[in-house]
């Protein structure tokens, strides 16, 4: 803890966690107040700005309503590795392959939609993003006339895979998991 380096190392982690968990905070309160009504990237109306329902007012709702239409629910997921990465840097925690966790993180994005398209779930938001990737599987799927227990296997596979390199992203360890047993 407290590693930080050098000053201009030091400055600059503090700067970039500070940075991570402000844009984490922001877009998690952002979220958790949306409204569908709340004017944003789908809805255009007249609402004034005392009856937006969304803590930042205009702003927040038309990012959060930005966020919904284009990432989906799973924004969730990048918020708190946003939080915890922003918390490293600010308290000096050793933190390896940003970019690439991230990548990781957002590749998952893709599997994981595509698994939870089987359950049709009405309250879930998948985002235009893994709504083209789900429909280019399901375009190749019907193209390769893939039956669809074997698409259902498929689905599961990369589900499990997708939650392994999730956790790996966290540097959550499955040794932790046996413990709880």
């Amino acid at each position: 803890m407290f590693q930080y380096g050098s000053l201009k190392l030091f400055a600059f982690k503090i700067f970039f966690g500070l940075t991570l968990f402000l844009l984490a905070s922001f877009t998690i309160v952002s979220l958790i107040t949306y409204d569908s009504i709340d004017p944003g990237f789908k809805s255009i109306g007249n609402i004034r700005e005392q009856d937006i329902k969304n803590f930042f007012g205009i702003f927040g709702s038309k990012y959060s309503s930005f966020l919904i239409v284009f990432i989906g629910h799973y924004t969730y997921i990048f918020c708190i590795y946003f939080l915890v990465c922003g918390t490293k840097y600010i308290f000096g925690i050793k933190h390896f392959r940003f970019i690439i966790k991230l990548l990781t993180i957002f590749l998952c994005y893709f599997f994981i939609n595509t698994f939870l398209d089987i359950l049709e779930l009405d309250l879930y938001e998948y985002g235009l993003l893994s709504k083209i990737i789900i429909q280019l599987y399901d375009t190749i799927i019907i193209n390769y006339s893939i039956n669809n227990l074997l698409d259902i296997i498929i689905r599961i596979t990369i589900f499990i895979l997708s939650l392994y390199l999730l956790l790996i992203s966290f540097n959550i360890k499955i040794r932790y998991f046996k413990k709880l047993n």
